[in-house]
């Protein structure tokens, strides 16, 4: 059954016009400076696929074991 409730949470919190337009374009300035910096590079790209397979291992593992913050809060 679907409620019409809103749902609280975290999306219904309400900034100032002015910080979402400078977090905006502090997040486009750093994916400007990122892809600069991918287009610019002129080192080795040395990928082993033995440690990208285990840090997805890793990832996977971590993500079944949350840390708790908060009483209420986990991560």
């Amino acid at each position: 059954m679907i409620s019409s409730n809103k749902a609280p949470g975290l999306l219904a919190v309400k900034v100032s016009s002015r910080l979402a337009i400078a977090v905006a374009l502090a997040a486009a300035a750093a994916v400007g400076m990122l892809a600069f910096w991918v287009v610019a590079w002129r080192g080795s790209w040395s990928a082993d696929p033995a440690l990208i397979v285990l840090f997805g291992l890793f990832g996977a593992t971590a993500s079944h074991f949350p840390v708790e913050l908060a009483p209420r809060f986990k991560t």
